[in-house]
Order: C-alpha cells, then structure tokens, then sequence
C-alpha cells in the first residue's frame, strides 16, 4: 500500500473576493487567540446539519498554510462520509484513536504548502464511544506538538455528541451556522451545549450570506481593496503613456 504522506490530497482554493476576505477575518482572530493565550487547536461544529462546516474548516486551514503555518486539517466526522475520502486508503482517525495507529502515517499531504490533512477513516461502530477513549484527547496533545494549528472539522454539535466530548480536549470552538437555514431554535440549542465551554468559545461564523447581504453588513469591506485597484490601473496608465 502506498504510503499515506506520498497522497496528495488537493483542495480548492478559495477565489471569491468576499468569502476570502471573511475567511481572513476569521484567520486573524484564530492568529490573535494563539498569539495570546497559545491556542492551537481548534474545532469547528454546526448548529446543524449541512451548515457548511466543512468549507469553512478547509479554507481556514488554507489561510493559516498560506500565512506560513503548519496547519493540520482533521476530519473528525465519521458519519459523512465526503467525497475526499473515497479517493484514498481509509485509515484515518479512526484508525489513530482505536489502534494507536501512527499518526503520521494517517496524515496526507495536499496541494497547499504547509498544509496536511487527515480523514477521519473508515468506522462502522458509534463514534462517540471511540471519542471518549483517553487516546483521542492524546491524539490532540500529540499533533498541537506538531503544528502550529490543528483545525478539527466535527459534526453538527445538536446532531452528534462527537463535537461536546472533544469540546473537552481543544483549545478553542468555532460554531457554524446557515444564514435563513439555521433556527432559532437550532442555534440555542447550540449555544447552551456550548455554555460550559465559555471560556474557549471564539464566536459564531455565518454561512451562505449573499453579496449584497455581506456588503449591508460591512458597508466599507472592500474600501482598501478598491483603493488598490484605483492606484493599479492609474500606475498602468502612466507606464502605458
């Protein structure tokens, strides 16, 4: 069997101007709470299903690859299975956790420098149980030794009980939710699960928010970008002339 770190694993690199400039803001902050306190590891959950959790892991992963840090992507959900997963050997987490696997022989390498990921292997039994073993919280120990961030993609923590047992283990919690998808309801429900977290909660990211939505929001977003834009075409006038 080929080895694990000769698969590379390619992901899309995020090309929109808003989404990227969100994921950025998202990136400093994460930066920020590890600069001050020394937070690493950071898990990502839903408040509910299809949230886009999983866009949101990869490209924040991305950004702090593309910043220059070494940056593990773990896919912690066992229950969906993606589409990464089929084009590659099935050990995973799963198989770290339950067999003392070698984590890096577990670990792919990607399209992105400084960039490794980890699937979450094949796993018929509950997966709650296989998290509540002392080795998933050494697993976590052992890899923010390794890198300079770990970015755990869960699932949704209203649907699963993975993400609150792993809320135990990480440094920070990042929860996601839809934008005219996610209920009231839903999102309560999430904030209470994560309420005796408080202290590692880093805040709400909101998906599928649309352009003009976005700009509603943050009037000013793409003032430096336009003024850029302005100074680059008037630069390549004069050099045309």
């Amino acid at each position: 069997m080929t080895d694990a770190k000769e698969q590379v694993l390619g992901f899309y690199i995020e090309k929109n101007q808003l989404i990227s400039e969100a994921v950025s803001n998202l990136a400093a902050k994460v930066h920020a709470y590890k600069s001050k306190y020394g937070k690493k590891s950071i898990i990502l959950t839903g408040c509910s299903a299809s949230n886009g959790t999983t866009m949101i892991a990869i490209n924040l992963a991305v950004a702090l690859s593309r910043s220059g840090y070494r940056t593990l992507l773990v896919d912690a959900d066992m229950r969906t299975r993606i589409k990464h997963k089929s084009r590659m050997a099935e050990i995973g987490l799963c198989d770290v956790i339950r067999s003392s696997y070698p984590v890096v022989n577990a670990i792919r390498l990607t399209n992105v420098d400084r960039l490794h990921f980890m699937p979450s292997g094949d796993y018929k039994d509950d997966p709650a149980l296989l998290f509540c073993s002392e080795r998933a919280a050494d697993f976590i120990s052992e890899v923010s030794a390794e890198y300079d961030y770990v970015i755990i993609d869960s699932p949704a923590v209203t649907v699963a009980p993975e993400a609150s047992i792993m809320f135990l283990s990480v440094d920070g919690i990042i929860l996601v939710c839809a934008l005219n998808k996610t209920t009231k309801k839903q999102l309560q429900s999430a904030k209470d699960i994560i309420e005796p977290y408080a202290d590692k909660y880093y805040g709400l990211a909101v998906n599928s928010v649309d352009e003009r939505q976005y700009k509603r929001l943050f009037p000013n977003h793409g003032y430096y970008l336009d003024k850029y834009r302005r100074a680059e075409i008037k630069s390549r006038g004069k050099r045309d002339e």
